[in-house]
């Protein structure tokens, strides 16, 4: 069942939208936008990516810039989310210089020797609010509300098998973020003021603050966490227009590999995606939604959690309808094998009335129906012996045919070859194909109110043919 991600990238200036359309075997990327806030800031430029989208996304998730945020480093002794998640308040409140009544946080944590390292982030309520209800005026009500960059060095993680330590740049107009990937998990962010864009001269100011900036960010990490860290390699994402010479001059300068991370190379869409999306990297993890435990936040939780009403049932329902047409197909197929089933019993049932027939009747002619032929019979017998009527016990004659024909051969499996009645008692010969269809004959004769009793006279198998030959006597 296909289904709309839009993955909306939030910054100071702008805000970067992608969204996908998620098929069962392939992908198709039907947007990609990048706002900016002009005069009427984050509203506004909400309200030109609400007009242009051509439908409704399932799904949104949307993420927030680092400066939101304020991020502390703690280890706790423990692995359990839940137990971490109990503690995590306690821990926390002693290394925050705020009161946490007015915040929401969340924690990423990876294991570590003595248990878990964590990543907590923290944001304003009031700050959170606006996102929220900014979002819910355009129609845009996210499920995931997370922090920029986190989803990209998740997704960098799970495409690239990068289980190394290794680092993402976001160069952006006028900031850097700095995200540090170790042990499997987030170890720290980081967003850093430039008053210009980064430029790709080694020899600029900016260039060699960036690199301070990086290697101060690297020494902080060592000393809250008390572990060495060297990255294997560092994936640059740039947000905005770069020369060509960047990446190779902060390779120089670091030491260490260094790379643009081009998404629209290393995977596959319906429609050909071209490098002007380049730098949209960031929102694409978010609208692919590869979400993870322990390996991202989200602030929809608490009073801020998503409300949930008719979403669910409607987004659902295609599911539902099909397993409702499952069962109809399921149910028509029993009906048919309950109707193959009375079929049959009907074939046996006029092979009886025909024996019957037949024998008792002295028949010799073929006859195609023999239900209709013996009806018709026992109405000329009828009209032949009315003034049997007369006679009170030889008046119940029909009776006694009408009751035995009832109930032999509807649910049993039983052939009569033999009637024989006085005044007194009724004797029936015939054979059946096992002791129970007998009984179950026997049960049913003994529900006929004109009958006292009935009892089975004799039932023997017959070793060749194994078919029970049997005498049943009724007392009138």
């Amino acid at each position: 069942m296909a289904e709309t991600t839009l993955g909306i990238e939030i910054h100071r200036d702008k805000l970067i939208a992608v969204m996908v359309l998620h098929r069962l075997r392939a992908r198709e990327l039907l947007l990609c936008e990048e706002i900016p806030f002009g005069d009427g800031g984050f509203s506004q430029a909400l309200a030109e990516l609400s007009s242009s989208l051509k439908e409704r996304p399932d799904t949104v998730a949307v993420s927030v810039p680092p400066s939101d945020c304020s991020f502390r480093i703690l280890s706790l002794p423990f692995k359990d989310k839940k137990a971490l998640a109990k503690t995590l308040g306690f821990e926390l409140e002693p290394l925050v210089p705020f009161s946490l009544e007015d915040k929401i946080y969340d924690f990423a944590y990876f294991p570590v020797e003595a248990g878990s390292q964590l990543l907590v982030s923290i944001i304003p309520k009031e700050r959170l609010s606006f996102y929220i209800d900014t979002l819910k005026s355009h129609r845009l009500d996210p499920e995931i509300i997370d922090v920029n960059l986190v989803p990209l060095a998740r997704f960098i993680k799970n495409r690239l098998s990068q289980d190394g330590p290794f680092g993402v740049l976001q160069i952006s107009e006028g900031y850097v973020t700095i995200l540090l990937m170790e042990g499997g998990g987030i170890g720290t962010i980081r967003e850093i003021n430039f008053g210009r864009k980064v430029k790709e001269d080694s020899g600029d100011r900016q260039i060699r603050e960036l690199i301070k900036e990086i290697d101060l960010t690297l020494q902080s990490y060592r000393l809250s966490t008390s572990r060495p860290l060297e990255l294997n390699r560092v994936f640059i994402v740039n947000n905005a227009p770069q020369d060509g010479l960047l990446t190779y001059t902060l390779e120089q300068q670091l030491g260490m590999p260094v790379e643009e991370y081009l998404w629209y190379k290393n995977m596959e869409f319906i429609n050909p995606v071209g490098e002007q999306v380049r730098h949209y990297a960031s929102a694409l993890a978010l609208a692919l939604g590869e979400y993870h435990e322990g390996l991202g936040f989200n602030f929809r939780k608490d009073e801020f959690a998503k409300q949930r009403h008719f979403a669910p049932i409607i987004k659902n329902l295609k599911g539902t309808m099909f397993f409702v047409i499952l069962l109809v197909l399921l149910l028509g197929v029993i009906q048919i094998m309950e109707i193959k089933a009375l079929e049959e019993k009907k074939v046996l049932l006029e092979r009886q009335i025909h024996s019957l027939y037949t024998q008792e009747l002295k028949v010799q002619q073929k006859v195609k129906n023999p239900l209709a032929e013996a009806k018709k019979t026992l109405k000329e017998l009828n009209a032949t012996y009315k003034d049997l009527q007369a006679n009170p016990l030889e008046s119940k004659v029909m009776e006694v045919l009408t009751e035995i024909f009832k109930r032999v051969g509807a649910d049993t499996r039983v052939e009569l070859s033999r009637i024989v009645m006085d005044t007194e008692y009724i004797q029936l010969t015939g054979e059946a194909d096992s002791f129970n269809s007998i009984d179950v004959m026997k049960s049913e004769l003994q529900t006929v109110k004109i009958f006292k009793d009935v009892s089975i006279q004799s039932a023997n198998v017959d070793k060749n043919t194994k078919i029970v030959k049997f005498e049943m006597k009724i007392k009138r």
